[in-house]
């Protein structure tokens, strides 16, 4: 089965190779179980987006706004 991504899952991938971020240090910084952090990133099949707040817990830690990281314009 193929994993499918959304914009959300690349920019979160695209964010944590340009800052980088290992996925165990974003999860201990934000409290996110480590797997959610790994299937935010890869996709899955449904594809998986997290919930507005874990989006502004992510946004924050990575230094950016919700709108880049979950498909906004690059700022």
């Amino acid at each position: 089965m193929k994993h499918r991504t959304t914009q959300f899952n690349r920019n979160f991938a695209r964010l944590l190779d340009e800052k980088d971020i290992a996925p165990k240090q974003i999860a201990e910084a934000t409290g996110i179980p480590l797997g959610n952090i790994y299937h935010y990133r890869n996709g899955g099949n449904p594809p998986v987006v997290p919930r507005a707040d874990t989006l502004l817990r992510l946004a924050r830690v990575l230094g950016v706004t919700m709108d880049e990281l979950y498909g906004g314009e690059e700022q």
